[in-house]
């Protein structure tokens, strides 16, 4: 059975700095997702003043790729929004992640960065309450789950066909705004979860009685300490965590906040997701992040000015100011369930099976077969050792990935 990367793997080719330190630059960082503006680290090599901020999901490693962009992990403090201390073997491929670095150093050939801070990002934490394997969706919570050919999942060695209502999950995802729907960038089967957690939109406030609706889910947040909340408004993208029993059909919030992240003002910010609260091409949102779009020299790449409404999947680059993302250049994305992702893995090769042709780099399971292409060296330099570049694809079960090429690096 192959096996992708597993968040609770330990992987010694990629150490993780001492914890003391760690712990030390963590009292640094803003907690629940929310962002201080202050430095992410010091010492030798690590990134002071963050200078770019990208969100995105990781499609690689290299140290990490994301957004096309191979940031050094090696000296970054990484951690989740629960601010729970992480390591570098703990990233997996289709984790929604945040990441402060230095500036992105941009080539013909790539994009690189380092990173001082990483921030992983799930948008649900519950049991499963439905499943629709022909559809391809699921219910976590009572929201909709949508899964497709790049959904990465973990612990369920069959994909989606594995899960059973009842079973908890954690779900990296894109939240669609307009649809109320998530589409899955990767999926973790757990055992246990102390708390439940959803990120979502607000519907249905009411003030007197102190609920509101994510979704179908029911919230009660009487609980909650007013000067610990939010300023709640329909329409608001929160993130709540909630008791794991449900009382009187509502699910009872032990802790509220802003869902977006407050990112500090820089040169370079990257983001990745679908278009709400639009008001004009000078005013709208991604992933709760305000962005203006209307500059003369923004550049539009399959879409025009025109094109930007609610529902509509973007990538956007561009210099935060004030809170404001001003947009130099706007990737109009397809759908999840239209898009083959490739994902990318640079390592070395540490274990190698032959026969089920099949090897680990990165903690990932690849196969190969007479299909896939091989550059600077043949099937024979295939060995324990040896440094090799992947571009491939997620096989079906979104448990390991087929290579379409392998090169080989020096």
């Amino acid at each position: 059975m192959f096996k992708l990367i597993s968040s609770r793997a330990t992987n010694a080719y990629r150490a993780f700095p001492g914890l003391a330190a760690t712990a030390l630059l963590l009292a640094a960082c803003g907690g629940g997702g929310q962002d201080s503006g202050a430095g992410v680290a010091t010492g030798a090599g690590a990134v002071g003043t963050p200078q770019s901020f990208t969100s995105g999901r990781i499609s690689g490693f290299g140290s990490i790729i994301v957004n096309g962009v191979r940031f050094d992990d090696s000296k970054a403090v990484i951690r989740d929004d629960d601010d729970a201390v992480k390591t570098t073997a703990e990233l997996g491929l289709g984790m929604v992640v945040q990441i402060k670095s230095d500036k992105i150093v941009k080539t013909a050939a790539r994009s690189t960065g380092t990173a001082g801070e990483i921030v992983l990002v799930s948008e649900l934490k519950g049991p499963v309450t439905a499943i629709n394997a022909s559809a391809g969706t699921l219910s976590v919570l009572g929201l909709n789950v949508t899964v497709s050919a790049n959904t990465v999942f973990d612990g369920a060695p069959n994909g989606l066909a594995s899960l059973r209502a009842g079973n908890l999950v954690e779900i990296y995802a894109a939240l669609d705004p307009v649809s109320g729907t998530y589409a899955a960038s990767r999926i973790e089967l757990e055992s246990t979860l102390a708390v439940y957690k959803l990120r979502g939109i607000v519907s249905a406030l009411n003030t007197t009685v102190k609920t509101f609706k994510i979704g179908n889910a029911l919230i009660s947040y009487g609980l909650v300490r007013s000067d610990e909340l939010p300023v709640l408004s329909n329409g608001l993208l929160v993130v709540v965590r909630v008791s794991i029993t449900e009382q009187a059909g509502m699910w009872i919030a032990t802790k509220l906040d802003g869902g977006a992240r407050r990112v500090h003002d820089n040169d370079e910010t990257e983001l990745e997701g679908y278009v709400s609260d639009f008001v004009s091409a000078a005013n709208f949102k991604l992933n709760g992040i305000r962005i203006d779009a209307s500059g003369i020299a923004v550049k539009f790449e399959n879409g025009s000015l025109a094109s930007i409404v609610n529902g509509v999947r973007l990538e956007i680059e561009g210099d935060m100011r004030g809170g404001v993302l001003v947009a130099r250049e706007v990737e109009f994305k397809k759908t999840e369930r239209d898009e083959k992702l490739e994902f990318e893995l640079h390592g070395t090769i540490l274990q190698i099976d032959a026969v089920k042709k099949t090897f680990v780099v990165r903690g990932v399971t690849v196969s190969y077969s007479d299909l896939t292409v091989f550059k600077d060296g043949t099937l024979a330099r295939l060995v324990i050792g040896a440094r090799v570049e992947v571009k491939g694809q997620l096989t079906a079960n979104g448990m390991s990935v087929t290579a379409v090429r392998i090169s080989f690096e020096s």
